[in-house]
């Protein structure tokens, strides 16, 4: 942390109460922003970039690292000081769009946190835990969608107005929307349609898909990805169209969103 605050002197902050008194304090900072010798030295970093080089963000687009926060008196427990650094997060999100991609956020217990988080869109990534200092920090991932910040604002506005299903995958449920209705996915149903989400109009090959979804340590054939695909499709149902089959390549998601402005 004394490499960051000295190093990264833009990217990390302190929580003052109102007493003028040092009560937490935040380390965040663009991906593109990490030295080499951070990376060399810190874990969790060399695992959030080596993440984003086996998938990266689609060109020109960034993505934010939340390395730390810690309340004085109540470390990462639920506190005035959680709400003040989640706000400045907010305002980093701002600064950042339209570029702005994704977030990335660690902690030593999500346990608390994790049913909030989820309603925002952070997801589990799959990342093992890493061990600093003898304790375990988790890792999860908040993709804005094609549409950066305001995009992922508008989901949540609609979520929330109850705006029809403009938005096919829950990914606090881990389900489809289909029809005002929760259709429930397997761990690989989802881990596919939440891949595709992710690239939203683009094409994504069956390799990249065994690659990234599956492991690298997986060793049959790609027919898995279409009997996948197939089951997708039949629960999708109405909307089984938005999932595009690319001739030789892959597949494609291909509906945009229709969210509500903000």
């Amino acid at each position: 942390m004394e490499h960051y605050w000295t190093a990264y002197s833009d990217a990390t902050g302190a929580v003052v109460n109102v007493n003028g008194e040092i009560a937490g304090y935040i380390v965040r900072l663009p991906a593109d922003a990490v030295r080499p010798e951070t990376a060399q030295h810190d874990p969790l970093m060399r695992q959030w970039l080596a993440h984003l080089e086996r998938d990266p963000s689609p060109a020109g687009q960034r993505a934010l690292f939340g390395r730390t926060w810690l309340g004085k008196e109540t470390g990462e427990r639920p506190s005035e000081v959680q709400a003040a650094v989640w706000i400045e997060a907010k305002r980093a999100y701002l600064e950042l769009r339209p570029s702005l991609r994704r977030m990335y956020y660690c902690q030593r217990n999500f346990s608390i946190q994790r049913d909030v988080l989820a309603s925002l869109g952070f997801v589990d990534i799959g990342l093992p835990e890493t061990m600093i200092d003898g304790e375990r920090h988790e890792t999860l991932m908040l993709d804005f969608g094609p549409g950066s910040v305001d995009g992922w604002i508008s989901r949540l506005v609609a979520g929330e107005v109850g705006a029809g299903d403009a938005e096919l995958l829950d990914l606090a449920s881990q389900a489809l929307r289909v029809n005002g209705a929760q259709v429930p996915l397997t761990k690989l149903e989802f881990g596919v349609m939440h891949y595709l989400t992710m690239r939203q109009n683009s094409v994504v090959s069956r390799a990249d898909l065994l690659a990234d979804v599956w492991g690298t340590d997986y060793q049959g054939g790609s027919n898995v990805v279409d009997v996948v695909v197939r089951s997708l499709r039949i629960k999708m149902g109405c909307r089984a169209g938005e999932l595009e089959t690319v001739r030789g390549t892959g597949y494609r998601l291909a509906r945009q969103s229709t969210g509500p402005p903000v």
